[in-house]
């Protein structure tokens, strides 16, 4: 019997569990193919998720630097 589930889509259009599954997913893809032998990408894709705080504040702290310029 068919069943009701929520799920998420990547830019692509994949199924996925999690949002947070969705957004790596869109990550590892804006990055492409890094490493082809080890297949990095999705690591570092966590780790943008991870880091996105930081990563947010270096971009308000670069945008504020440029306006300033």
């Amino acid at each position: 019997m068919a069943k009701l589930a929520q799920c998420y889509t990547d830019n692509r259009g994949a199924l996925h569990m999690t949002p947070e599954q969705a957004v790596l997913a869109d990550i590892a893809a804006a990055l492409g193919r890094i490493n082809a032998d080890a297949g990095i990408t999705g690591g570092i894709a966590a780790l943008i998720l991870d880091k996105r705080g930081e990563i947010e504040a270096a971009f308000r702290d670069l945008d504020a630097m440029r306006g300033a310029a």
